[in-house]
C-alpha cells in the first residue's frame, strides 16, 4: 500500500525534495548579521533568561522570537553554523502546513500532506524579500509567527478529532500565545480574524445553517475559544511590553488618522516596489511558474473539485481585509518602517489569493485529464529544471560570501577583540577607525552588504559588541574583499 502511494505521488515526492533541497542546500552557508551581533552581545552578557527579560523591557516584547534566537544563537556558538536554525525553521513552516492540510482533509490526506509542503516550499522559494529566511533574526519573528499561526489552527482541529482534547487544546493554546507575541502584524491580524470565527458563531445561534468556516466545526468548541484566548494574551503581552513603547520612540510617530493613512496608503505602493522593482527576473518567473504548478496540481489530483464563483469571492474579500490589517499594527508600532516588516504576512495572503484565483479560471477551462496531465507534468519539469540551474548559480556565490565574512569576523576578532571593563563597557566608541573591504555580491539568497562606510552605523555597533572590538569600522570600496587596513 506505502509502496502504491508512493509511486503514484512521485512527482509530487520530487518536487518537495528538490525544493527542500535547494533551501536547505543555500541555507547552510547562512551567517549572522545585523542585528544577530546584538542578540550575542546581550546573550554573554545576561545569559538566557536574563538576555530574555533585557529585550522585553528594554526593546520590544516579541518573546517568542527571542526564545527562537536565544536557542539558535546557544547551538550556533557550539556548532560554528547556523544551519540547524535553518532547517528548523524550515521544517516548522512545512510540517505546520502539512499538518493543518491533513486535519482539513478527510481522504487523500498524504496527497494534501504533500500539496501542503510544496504550497509552503513555493512560499519560502519565491518570496521576494527572500534573504530574509536565512536572517536568523527577522525570520524567527515573522516566518516562526506563521508556523505558530499554522501549528495553532491545526492543533485547534486535532483538538475537536481526537479524543486527546484537554491535550491538544494545550498545545493550541501555546502555539496560539506564542504565534501572538511573534510580531505586531501577526497578533492583531489573527486577532481580527478571530472576529470572523465569533461571527459564524453568532449566525449559527441566529440559525442561520452556516455550521462551518475554512472546514472546521464553529460550533461552541471551547478549543477554539482557548485558541483565541492565547491569541490574545501573547498580542497583548506583547504590545504592553515595556520595551515595545521605547522602539516605538525611535521611530517617528503617527500623530494623527491623516498622516496614518497616507502612510497606510503609500504601504501598497511600496509592496508593489519591492516586489516588482527589487526582486530578479528569476525570483518574479520563479513566483509566477509555482502558481501556476499549484494551481494545475490540484487540478490534476483532484479533478472532482471546483471551486465557485461565490466561494472564490467571498475567499479572496477575506485574504484582501487580512492583507490590510496585517499592515496596521506595523505601521503604528513603527511609522515608515514599519510596513517592510509585515510583509512575510502580508505576500502569504496574497500568494494564496493569487493561487485561488488562478485554480478558479484553471477549473472553467474544462481541460480533459489527459490535457491536465500534459501541462502538469510539462511545468514540472520547468520548475525542476529552473531550480537546479538558479541553485547552481547561487551556490558558489552564497558559499564565497560566507567564507569572506567569517574570515573577515576572524579576522576582527583576533586583532581587535578587547573584553569589555567596567570603566568601558563599549571599547569602541571614540575608538580609531580601521577600513575594511566590501563583501561580495549574493543577493538576492543572503541579506549582504549590511556594513556601510559610515562607522557610526547601528549595524557596525551591533557587531562591534558582538566581537567585543576596540575599534570603530567602515567599507573601504578601494579595499580587497575581506582586506582590513588599520590607519
Amino acid at each position: 500500500m506505502r509502496i502504491v502511494f508512493v509511486k503514484k505521488n512521485r512527482l509530487l515526492w520530487l518536487l518537495n525534495a528538490v525544493a527542500a533541497f535547494y533551501l536547505l542546500g543555500i541555507g547552510i552557508w547562512a551567517i549572522p548579521n545585523n542585528e544577530d551581533f546584538c542578540f550575542l552581545d546581550i546573550l554573554d552578557i545576561q545569559g538566557f533568561w536574563g538576555g530574555l527579560f533585557w529585550w522585553y523591557t528594554a526593546w520590544q516584547g516579541r518573546i517568542s522570537a527571542y526564545l527562537l534566537i536565544q536557542f539558535s544563537l546557544i547551538l550556533y556558538k557550539l556548532l560554528d553554523s547556523l544551519w540547524p536554525y535553518t532547517c528548523f525553521i524550515w521544517a516548522f513552516c512545512v510540517l505546520g502546513a502539512t499538518a493543518l492540510s491533513k486535519t482539513w482533509f478527510t481522504a487523500h490526506k498524504a496527497r494534501a500532506a504533500l500539496l501542503s509542503a510544496f504550497f509552503m516550499q513555493s512560499l519560502l522559494l519565491t518570496f521576494f524579500d527572500f534573504r530574509t529566511l536565512f536572517r536568523l533574526n527577522v525570520s524567527a519573528m515573522y516566518f516562526g509567527g506563521l508556523a505558530f499561526m499554522l501549528w495553532a489552527l491545526a492543533f485547534m482541529s486535532m483538538a475537536r478529532q481526537t479524543q486527546h482534547k484537554v491535550l491538544f487544546s494545550f498545545l493550541a493554546f501555546l502555539c496560539a500565545w506564542a504565534g501572538g507575541c511573534s510580531s505586531e502584524a501577526f497578533g492583531l491580524t489573527v486577532l481580527v480574524l478571530g472576529l470572523f470565527f465569533l461571527l459564524s458563531l453568532s449566525i449559527r445561534i441566529c440559525k442561520l445553517q452556516v455550521n462551518t468556516l475554512f472546514g472546521l466545526n464553529l460550533s461552541a468548541h471551547w478549543a477554539a475559544w482557548l485558541t483565541l484566548t492565547g491569541w490574545a494574551f501573547g498580542t497583548f503581552m506583547m504590545l504592553l511590553a515595556p520595551g515595545t513603547s521605547i522602539r516605538r520612540a525611535q521611530f517617528q510617530k503617527v500623530e494623527n488618522i491623516s498622516s496614518f493613512m497616507n502612510i497606510f496608503l503609500s504601504t501598497q505602493l511600496d509592496f508593489a516596489y519591492a516586489f516588482w522593482w527589487r526582486s530578479t527576473y528569476s525570483e518574479v518567473f520563479l513566483l509566477c511558474l509555482s502558481i501556476l504548478l499549484l494551481a494545475f496540481c490540484i487540478q490534476y489530483y483532484w479533478p472532482e473539485q471546483r471551486l465557485s464563483l461565490m466561494q472564490l469571492s467571498v475567499g479572496l474579500i477575506t485574504l484582501f481585509c487580512s492583507f490590510m490589517v496585517s499592515l496596521v499594527p506595523t505601521v503604528y508600532a513603527l511609522s515608515n518602517a514599519g510596513p517592510r516588516r509585515a510583509m512575510v504576512l502580508s505576500f502569504f495572503f496574497v500568494f494564496v489569493g493569487i493561487t485561488c484565483f488562478i485554480y478558479f479560471i484553471v477549473t472553467q477551462l474544462k481541460l480533459s485529464q489527459d490535457s491536465t496531465r500534459y501541462i502538469f507534468y510539462t511545468l514540472s519539469t520547468s520548475f525542476l529544471i529552473i531550480l537546479s540551474i538558479l541553485f547552481c548559480e547561487a551556490y558558489p556565490r552564497v558559499r564565497a560570501y560566507h567564507f569572506a565574512q567569517k574570515t573577515l569576523m576572524d579576522t576582527l576578532s583576533e586583532k581587535y577583540s578587547q573584553n569589555p571593563s567596567a570603566d568601558k563597557p563599549y571599547p569602541y566608541l571614540n575608538a580609531p577607525v580601521i577600513r575594511i573591504g566590501p563583501l561580495p555580491s549574493a543577493k538576492p539568497y543572503l541579506f549582504e552588504q549590511w556594513l556601510t562606510t559610515n562607522p557610526e552605523h547601528w549595524a557596525h555597533h551591533c557587531l562591534c559588541d558582538g566581537l567585543n572590538l576596540n575599534r570603530r569600522i567602515r567599507v573601504d570600496s578601494t579595499l580587497q574583499v575581506g582586506e582590513v587596513r588599520d590607519d
